[in-house]
């Protein structure tokens, strides 16, 4: 494939996934307000979902294999069922997620410090967010295109260009997705005990 026609269907994707991934980035950050906001009123989101308190809910060892096989599935998941529910899949998706690391990181902050709760969560975070906020918005954009096409606003669901420059985008992204996982197994505990001393699993 033409390099130049590669990166061209490339920039053409994305220019039309940025309106979707701000809007991910916004959803993403109200819902780790509300996260924040179910501490403070002393709701547990762990225990009425699975019964379980939040001690329970991460496995004890997290491996470079187990994070990034979960990762995929969320990562592909926000895309076909994103793309099957007409978006309503992703948007919950990244609700979640945000309610999660709301509910997560505010103790933390308040029990270990803001320092160290981003040593733990910045050097993978800054390449795992925006892939998954990519794959939502991907998601988004092929219900939205769905919903055109049963409209009788597009000619044809997807062309062969769009489905060039999609894949790519999403390629790049999951690429992304699987650094960040090997950056939080080998990289974030190494720099925590590098800057704080050894590690215990502090979140």
């Amino acid at each position: 494939m033409n390099p130049n026609y590669l990166a061209n269907t490339v920039q053409t994707q994305w220019q039309h996934l940025r309106p979707y991934v701000a809007g991910v980035i916004g959803l993403f950050v109200v819902s780790i307000v509300l996260g924040a906001g179910l501490v403070a009123i002393g709701f547990d989101i762990f225990s009425a979902l699975t019964g379980e308190g939040i001690e329970d809910a991460f496995p004890d060892e997290l491996t470079l294999q187990a994070i990034l096989v979960n990762n995929t599935i969320a990562f592909l998941a926000m895309i076909a069922l994103g793309a099957i529910t007409l978006g309503v899949f992703a948007l919950l998706a990244i609700l979640i997620n945000g309610i999660v690391i709301g509910f997560v990181a505010g103790p933390a902050v308040a029990e270990q410090g803001l320092g160290e709760t981003l040593v733990l969560l910045v050097p993978h975070g800054i390449l795992e967010l925006p892939a998954i906020f990519i794959a939502a918005a991907v998601g988004l954009r092929a219900g939205h295109i769905i919903v055109n096409r049963i409209r009788g606003v597009r000619e044809q669901l997807i062309t062969r260009s769009e489905l060039h420059g999609l894949a790519a985008v999403i390629a790049i992204a999951w690429i992304a997705l699987a650094i960040a996982a090997a950056i939080e197994v080998y990289v974030t505990p190494a720099l925590y005990e590098f800057l704080y001393g050894p590690l215990n699993d502090e979140i």
